[in-house]
Parts: structure tokens; C-alpha cells; sequence
């Protein structure tokens, strides 16, 4: 999480992988690199990870192109 927090306040930009602006997928590609993880690039694929299927309540919305920056939830 605090590899994340750090991108806070970036801007959200379709296809970006940071450092300066993001997608929703390549913020989640950027941090895991970061961590030292390789996964997919694109959300389609990311999709495809076999992991912990969470409930409807456990689930959270990226950006969207009009959110205006990374805020913490």
C-alpha cells in the first residue's frame, strides 16, 4: 500500500502507466512492478489471474476519464 499512497493526486489519463498519470490498470501494473510482481498490462488480461473472487460488497470502482486525480478512499 505504501508503493501506492505515494501516486495520490496523480492524474488519471487513458492507456497511462505512470509515473506521472494513470489508468486504472496500469496503476495496478505500475505497483506491482514496482513491488517487483510482473502481470498483464491491461485490465482484460489482469482479469484473467486466478485469485480470491470477492463479493459484490468487497468490490471497489476505479477512475473513470472524469475523475480528476487519485484520491484516497
Amino acid at each position: 500500500v505504501k508503493h501506492a499512497k505515494k501516486y495520490l493526486g496523480r492524474p488519471y489519463r487513458y492507456g497511462a502507466t505512470g509515473p506521472n498519470s494513470f489508468d486504472c490498470s496500469g496503476f495496478v501494473y505500475a505497483v506491482f512492478k514496482e513491488i517487483g510482481i510482473a502481470i498483464p498490462r491491461t485490465s482484460i488480461e489482469q482479469s484473467k489471474i486466478i485469485g480470491k473472487k470477492l463479493s459484490k460488497n468487497e468490490k471497489r470502482t476505479c477512475g473513470t476519464p472524469n475523475r480528476k486525480s487519485w484520491k484516497e478512499a
